[in-house]
C-alpha cells in the first residue's frame, strides 16, 4: 500500500536536514515510541551520505494480550538511507525483524524550503508478501493482508509526523 504526505517543520531546511541525518540518536529522548537509535554504518561519498541505523521500538504501545507473543527482537528494524543533499532527497528502505522477507517498506523523502520553514514530502510503500509467510492460507491472506497493510500505513503516518515534531522540539530546546 502506498502512502504520501507533506509535513511542515518551523525551522530552516538545512537545520532540519542536519538533525535528521546527523543527530538522529539524540532525538530518542523526545520519541516516546522509540527506545534507541544506533548508527551502524555511515559512508560519505561526495554529497551522498549513506546510513544504516538500527531502531528499537518501545513495547509500551503493544496491547497487553499480544505482549507475551512479541519478542524484543521484533521491536527492531534497520533503516537504510541514502541522503543526497544536492537534491535534498533521501531514498530509504526498512528491514523489519518481524517476519523477515515477508514485509517490505521503502520510499523517498524530499525537503523543500517554504520561507523559514521546511516542507517534508514523505512517499513510500508498505507491502506484506503473504506467500512468504509460512502457514498462512492463501484464502485468508486475500482478506487479511489488505486490512493489515491499511492498519500499518495508518499507524506509520502519525509516527512519522511525531518524528518531525520531535525534530522541531529538539531544535527549539537546543537553541537553533
Amino acid at each position: 500500500m502506498k502512502f504520501n504526505f507533506i509535513d511542515e517543520v518551523p525551522f530552516p531546511r538545512e537545520q532540519v536536514w542536519q538533525v535528521n541525518r546527523d543527530r538522529l540518536p539524540a532525538l530518542v529522548p523526545y520519541m516516546p515510541t522509540v527506545n534507541a537509535i544506533e548508527v551502524l554504518e555511515r559512508a560519505v561519498e561526495g554529497e551522498l551520505v549513506k546510513l544504516v541505523n538500527r531502531w528499537t521500538g518501545a513495547s509500551d504501545d503493544i496491547p497487553g494480550l499480544v505482549k507475551p507473543f512479541v519478542k524484543s527482537e521484533y521491536m527492531t528494524w534497520l533503516d537504510y538511507a541514502t541522503w543526497d543533499q544536492d537534491r535534498w532527497r533521501i531514498d530509504w528502505r526498512l528491514e523489519l525483524n518481524i517476519l523477515p522477507g515477508a514485509i517490505s517498506a521503502s520510499g523517498f523523502t524530499e525537503y523543500q524550503e517554504e520561507g523559514d520553514d521546511t516542507l517534508i514530502h514523505m512517499n513510500g510503500e508498505f507491502r506484506i508478501h503473504p506467500e512468504r509467510i509460512p502457514g498462512l492460507p492463501a484464502m485468508l491472506a486475500g482478506r487479511v493482508v489488505p486490512a493489515l497493510e491499511r492498519f500499518v500505513v495508518g499507524a506509520v503516518e502519525p509516527n512519522l509526523r511525531k518524528t518531525n515534531e520531535c525534530v522541531a522540539r529538539y531544535l527549539e530546546e537546543e537553541g537553533f
